[in-house]
């Protein structure tokens, strides 16, 4: 094990001429967002062991949300937005984040502009690498080719756009597309639902991971995520990002 700190030259097939540092000690990761603005997304619902993509209202397929409160909101990190789906229970979204091979290991919420009983109460995440997210109406996605990560419940604030809830939990493994459901809403659990879920903004945070255990350790480029293989140690010298990896 390295026992002080050494820069070395590290080769990326995304980004050219950039350095980085190597840490020998184990370090925790900063989390960074993992889902973003633009990522591939789908909203629909879970039935059994079955995800079916909704549609927008008028859209040829079941009618789940507003043309404006569709699900790439929830992912967007703007409270003005929201996603609402018009089945209560099991409502929720695939995606598969551009940000490229990730290991989640928590969630960010951000309540909605109003009606508090549409709140989620509860979550349940997978993680899949042989499926990609699809926002094709009708299209199904089999839990058979997830594995859970985590679930539990979801103790949102009743105050509109807030921001300070999140949930973290332990996930060893790395995934590139995940399955985000809400079994049940503060309406559903109080029995006074009118029968829809609302979010402003449901975030899957984490770490990139790059084969032989190294997980990220920075958040000044999500761009270094995009490849999942490093190449070490020769790169020509020069300027660069400097990104500091904790080895694992």
């Amino acid at each position: 094990m390295l026992t002080q700190r050494r820069c070395f030259a590290l080769r990326c097939a995304m980004v050219l001429a950039a350095s980085y540092c190597l840490v020998g000690a184990p370090s925790s990761a900063s989390a960074l967002n993992i889902t973003a603005a633009g990522d591939p997304i789908g909203g629909g619902n879970l039935a059994g062991s079955i995800f079916t993509i909704g549609s927008p209202d008028g859209g040829g397929g079941t009618d789940l949300w507003p043309t404006t409160e569709t699900p790439a909101n929830s992912i967007d990190g703007n409270s003005a937005t929201k996603y609402l789906n018009r089945i209560a229970t099991n409502s929720g979204y695939i995606v598969t984040p551009a940000f490229g091979v990730s290991k989640v290991t928590g969630i960010a919420f951000t309540t909605a502009n109003d009606t508090i009983s549409r709140d989620p109460a509860s979550y349940a995440l997978y993680g899949s690498n042989t499926v990609s997210a699809s926002s094709t109406v009708n299209a199904t996605f089999n839990l058979s080719d997830f594995t859970m990560i985590s679930s539990g419940n979801i103790a949102l604030s009743d105050t509109r756009l807030d921001s300070t809830v999140s949930v973290a939990f332990a996930n060893a493994l790395n995934y590139t597309t995940y399955l985000l459901v809400f079994p049940t809403t503060k309406g559903t659990v109080n029995s006074n639902s009118d029968g829809t879920m609302q979010i402003a903004d449901a975030i899957l945070t984490g770490t990139g991971a790059i084969s032989g255990g190294t997980t990220w350790a920075s958040t000044s480029d999500t761009s270094w995520a995009n490849s999942a293989n490093w190449n070490p140690p020769s790169i020509p010298s020069g300027q660069g990002q400097s990104v500091s990896f904790g080895v694992t």
